[in-house]
């Protein structure tokens, strides 16, 4: 691809996982941290920058900090932007089934 088709390829990658969520929802995964300290410092960021119902979910020996309830993926999109526009931090958007 040159490198025109790749600045115009500009969609959030998307996750389809199962999990505790409403169904229809959309979540952001922001990041998965080791140390649940640096998890709660990246959760602790989110909230600095206007950001809510952030969650931090283990899973092995990772903390995943998390925004949850977008209700469509639009939504999802456009906080993935402010995200990568503010924080410089490319985000996954998963689809909760």
């Amino acid at each position: 691809t040159s490198v025109d088709e790749e600045e115009q390829n500009t969609e959030v990658p998307r996750v389809i996982i199962k999990e505790n969520i409403p169904i229809g929802l959309y979540t952001i995964q922001f990041s998965a941290k080791e140390s649940k300290k640096d998890a709660e410092k990246d959760k602790v960021m989110l909230e600095n920058e206007g950001f809510s119902n952030i969650t931090i979910i283990p899973h092995g020996r990772y903390h995943r900090v998390r925004l949850n309830g977008f209700k469509t993926i639009d939504n999802a999109n456009l906080a993935s932007k402010r995200i990568k526009e503010k924080m410089g931090i490319n985000v996954w958007i998963i689809e909760n089934k």
